[in-house]
């Protein structure tokens, strides 16, 4: 930790931030050792969803790992419910339509595209990355940086704060 603090007081006397950014850079150092994260970053369920939604043809920024994993979840539930309904409606066997399931992926797909290269930008990747998921043992690096915690200050793909706020 010494050793980033030594790198932001660098920074504030070659005059590379200001004195606010300095403090807040400061701010967040200390803080990050009790564990809390900025207030820029924290997103609740509803917030996650209504983000990915609102930002669903962004793939510029950054997303934190509660944003992204809480619209995995929501996915995951809406997937459950449209194939009980889709279950219901058309029965429960090989092979059987399921019209409301593959609408909602449909309806899914730019958001969840979208959600996946800002929480790469995060970690400081590039949404590049994604096209591993066709080579199958190329999963595996990306739910390690989709799990990672994202970078605490500004990277090349921006400011440590949510996409769309």
């Amino acid at each position: 930790m010494s050793n980033a603090r030594q790198l932001l007081e660098e920074r504030f006397a070659r005059g590379e931030i200001s004195a606010a950014e300095y403090q807040e850079r400061l701010s967040v150092l200390n803080n990050l050792s009790g564990g809390q994260v900025p207030p820029q970053r924290v997103v609740g369920f509803g917030q996650a969803i209504a983000l990915a939604l609102r930002n669903y043809v962004n793939f510029s920024g950054r997303s934190s790992r509660a944003a992204h994993w809480y619209f995995v979840l929501a996915t995951v539930l809406l997937g459950m419910v449209t194939g009980t309904i889709d279950g219901n409606n058309y029965g429960y066997y090989w092979g059987a339509p399921q019209p409301v399931s593959n609408v909602t992926s449909l309806l899914l797909i730019l958001p969840s595209l979208g959600l996946a290269v800002r929480r790469l930008h995060d970690v400081n990747r590039s949404g590049w990355w994604l096209l591993l998921i066709p080579t199958v043992i190329g999963i595996l690096p990306l739910l390690f940086w989709l799990c990672q915690q994202g970078d605490r200050f500004t990277n090349r793909y921006g400011d440590d704060m949510e996409a769309g706020r």
